[in-house]
């Protein structure tokens, strides 16, 4: 990642209930959070509203990298209803951190390829 330069995330996404795929249309205000760290320490974040995840293309967003940007961190969230419980809410969250822009390569699933 080179300092104002674009740079695309990218995200395959899937809900899983007891390991069976179930209907992304089942979370509600999915947002992405970009996070990232200076070399000062000051982080700077920025939130994406995203209106619908289709489990078979990748969603991806592009954002302009800081100067002497030190860490990436990249947060997906979404309510999603417990029916069995009533229909109460419940938080889904799910991060990706990376501390040195160097170790940033070609990750999938949280697993670099």
């Amino acid at each position: 990642m080179l300092a104002r330069r674009e740079a695309t995330i990218a995200l395959r996404t899937a809900l899983l209930l007891n390991d069976a795929q179930v209907s992304l249309e089942l979370l509600k205000d999915v947002k992405l959070s970009i996070t990232s760290t200076a070399l000062d320490g000051v982080d700077t974040t920025s939130e994406v509203k995203i209106a619908k995840l289709d489990p078979a293309k990748v969603f991806t967003h592009t954002m302009v990298v800081p100067e002497r940007v030190t860490g990436v961190s990249v947060t997906l969230t979404a309510q999603v209803e417990k029916l069995s419980q009533g229909g109460a809410k419940e938080a889904l969250t799910q991060r990706e951190t990376w501390r040195s822009m160097a170790s940033i390569g070609r990750w999938i699933f949280g697993r670099r390829t």
